[in-house]
């Protein structure tokens, strides 16, 4: 069953007449911040259709071909992890950008892992997402950034809770008690 699906457009804008960079589709529910990326994706030369759903995503996908899915990692009808395969398999050839709110590095290994280019915290702009697509090259090791040990122990115990199929297995796996693991978790991410 075909669902009809329902997508803004926007074009691209630029100084040559019908010269567009590529064609972007943008998965997220919000529409300030969808609108705004679009916006600057056209300004940069791009085609660009925005959607608020997987399932929307995935009927576009069937008939059209995108060099770049930019996602936002979680939508009311799910996770990026649940509803992206299907639409990797019709868009071989694109580039899979995650960009969230509430990111932490076990869901961005994760989306790695799955197929994801790059993984970014909002907010950004379309210039981040495509200088993020063209930095492949290795950090010099004395310009890294290297986080805290608070930041590296929180990174750890989100990574441990996700791999966990319980908090409880999460508990035990870290070596405290359940009430412990549930206030460590609703502490906020320490600055790096």
């Amino acid at each position: 069953m075909l669902v009809s699906c329902t997508f803004q457009e926007y074009g691209a804008v630029s100084g040559a007449d019908n010269m567009v960079a590529g064609k972007v589709m943008i998965i997220d529910a919000d529409e300030v911040f969808s609108a705004q990326l679009a916006v600057d994706f056209g300004r940069l030369g791009y085609l660009t259709r925005v959607v608020r759903e997987f399932c929307e995503a995935r009927s576009l996908g069937a008939t059209e071909l995108f060099e770049l899915v930019v996602s936002e990692l979680k939508l009311p009808s799910g996770t990026w992890f649940e509803r992206v395969v299907p639409l990797m398999d019709s868009q071989r050839s694109a580039a899979f950008i995650v960009v969230t709110a509430c990111g932490s590095i076990a869901t961005a290994v994760k989306a790695v892992r799955l197929g994801a280019r790059g993984y970014l915290s909002k907010p950004v702009t379309a210039q981040n997402i495509l200088d993020t697509l063209e930095e492949r090259d290795e950090v010099p090791p004395s310009s890294r950034n290297y986080c805290s040990l608070d930041r590296a122990k929180w990174e750890y115990i989100q990574m441990t809770v996700s791999n966990a199929r319980t908090l409880t297995e999460a508990a035990r796996r870290l070596g405290v008690d359940l009430r412990s693991l549930r206030r460590m978790l609703l502490k906020h991410a320490p600055s790096r």
